[in-house]
């Protein structure tokens, strides 16, 4: 979505990543926690804090992704749109593992507060 809006649409890089994230949060909570993580019998967060710890797994690739677009591919003489695919091969691995061990992981796993 983020690289048809830049390229297609035209819209400048910022623009298109704030719209695509904005677009893919829902779908992607939603995909997580009830097929991604639908193995687990009882999550040990409760759904509040579950979107609490996600948004902030949310802010933290964010940030990262346009730092990476606006401020690295300058530095490194590559196109915003080259320095976006990087960007998501290293969030995505990262995001997943701490989705999995912060956000969606079963009542067993000690990761943190459970209210």
């Amino acid at each position: 979505m983020t690289l048809l809006l830049s390229t297609v649409a035209g819209l400048p890089m910022p623009a298109a990543v704030a719209i695509g994230y904005a677009l893919a949060v829902v779908l992607h909570f939603s995909m997580q926690r009830w097929f991604v993580f639908r193995h687990v019998e009882s999550f040990a967060l409760r759904p509040h804090r579950q979107v609490l710890r996600y948004a902030i797994v949310g802010v933290i690739q964010y940030a990262t992704t346009l730092a990476a677009t606006e401020l690295l591919a300058p530095s490194l003489g590559i196109s915003p749109q080259i320095a976006f695919l990087g960007v998501v091969a290293v969030t995505s691995t990262t995001g997943f593992l701490m989705l999995r061990h912060g956000v969606f992981h079963a009542e067993s796993e000690p990761a943190g507060d459970t209210a």
